[in-house]
Formats: structure tokens, C-alpha cells, sequence
């Protein structure tokens, strides 16, 4: 998927005003408060002195339009492919295997339908593929013990039905994901574009932000964060 230029706007917008109230240069507000390190395919390092990032940096220095430089180097790096992360797939989910015998789950919408991957129509199908990624953790996964998952997509009831009980009722906000699409995703629709009634109440509570505390408001969805044991999985999706 590409993403729009207004996607990067927004990020754009929410740099500029995180570097306004917290007085620190927008340089390291970039690397720590936007999606544009990952997006520019530099992996998870954040390191300040990647060379791609330290030319994009000279770039801003020159570039009338700030945004549209972020995003024609975007999609130059965008065009230049790239080696996906060795993820199990199992439909629209996948699973990473973590350091303490822990693995994560993701979830991206590999459906090309007009209905929403997360419908109640689609709800079979999620279920059967999180039955068959269970199945084969519990077959060739031996030791995990713990089950992670950090989304904006657990506000969610037709996201979260897909889970078991035991695993929704740990979900707390986790308040530092302003790199990651955990928390940038809501903004993303189905079709690729941004979803403008989200974007305008993101914009509106920006502007009245004033503080560093609480800053995850801003956005109209929290990233929740939630572990548990991985035998209440097994129980739920009868594997």
C-alpha cells in the first residue's frame, strides 16, 4: 500500500506542535513523534545518524514544502522494494516470535473486498486463521509462554470478539507509539486514504494541546497494549 501525502501531513502537523510545546529542536522530534523513520524503510534502530535520515534532514533545510519533500522521498525509497520481515501469515494476521518466549501478534488487511476484513460477515474466516496460526504455534513454537499485542484496532468490539477474554481484559494504554502504526494506523482507511473525520478531530485536539503530559490524546483512538498466558489461546480457539 501506498500511503497519501496527507498521511505525512499529519505527522507533519503533530511534530510541529509536540516541538512547539515541549521547546526541543524539531530535528529529534521527527525521530521520536512520527511515523517517517519507519516509513522510510530504516528498519526500528532509530539511529539519528542513519545516512538516509541525515539526508532528509538536509533536505527540510532546503525544501520549500517540508511535507511534499517527506514524501517524495517516500516513495523513492517506496519504490526501491524491500525485504519483508520472515512473519508467519496466516491471512490477515502474523505472528513474531519475541525475546522471553513470548510471541506478538499483527493483524493487516490482506483482503481485496469491498466488505471490511473485520465485519461480521468476515468474522469467520479472522477466527479460522487465528485457529490455524494457534494451531501451528502450539505444533513448532515450543516453550512460548505469553502472548503481546499493542494496537489502536483493541477499541475496537469487532476486533476485539477475535481474541479470548482473558487476554482483552489486560489491555491497558500504552502511551509511547508515536513511531509506529500501532497508533498511526487509525488513520489509514481500507482504500488507502485518510480517514478526514479522524484526521479533523486529531487536528482540533492538537491545537488545544498544551503540555507534553498526556500528548497520546491527541489521537482520537489509544494504542492498547496486552499480554497474557498463551494457554487461554489455545482454550479459545479450540487447538
Amino acid at each position: 500500500m501506498i500511503f497519501p501525502k496527507r498521511f505525512f501531513e499529519l505527522n507533519w502537523l503533530f511534530a510541529l506542535r509536540v516541538a512547539e510545546v515541549s521547546n526541543r529542536p524539531l530535528a529529534g522530534v521527527l525521530l521520536d513523534h512520527t511515523h517517517f523513520y519507519v516509513r522510510l524503510k530504516l528498519g526500528r534502530s532509530f539511529d539519528a545518524a542513519h545516512p538516509v535520515w541525515q539526508e532528509y534532514l538536509r533536505g527540510l533545510e532546503q525544501a520549500q514544502d517540508p511535507v511534499e519533500w517527506t514524501y517524495q522521498l517516500y516513495l523513492q525509497r517506496q519504490a526501491q522494494g524491500g525485504i519483508r520481515p520472515d512473519e508467519p501469515a496466516f491471512g490477515c494476521f502474523s505472528y513474531t516470535l519475541l525475546p522471553g518466549q513470548k510471541i506478538r501478534v499483527h493483524f493487516h488487511n490482506a483482503e481485496a473486498g469491498t466488505l471490511s476484513p473485520l465485519s461480521h460477515e468476515r468474522a469467520p474466516f479472522r477466527l479460522a486463521e487465528l485457529t490455524a496460526m494457534f494451531a501451528q504455534i502450539k505444533d513448532r513454537e515450543i516453550g512460548v509462554t505469553n502472548v503481546i499485542g499493542c494496537s489502536w484496532l483493541y477499541n475496537r468490539a469487532a476486533y476485539r470478539r477475535l481474541f479470548p477474554p482473558a487476554y482483552l481484559s489486560t489491555a491497558r494504554i500504552s502511551d509511547n507509539e508515536f513511531r509506529y502504526l500501532t497508533l498511526w494506523g487509525q488513520f489509514i482507511a481500507r482504500d488507502g486514504q485518510v480517514k478526514e473525520d479522524l484526521a479533523t478531530e486529531f487536528i482540533n485536539r492538537l491545537y488545544s494541546q498544551r503540555v507534553m503530559d498526556g500528548l497520546h490524546y491527541c489521537f482520537p483512538f489509544q494504542a492498547l497494549r496486552l499480554e497474557c498466558e498463551i494457554q487461554p489461546f489455545f482454550m479459545f480457539y479450540g487447538v
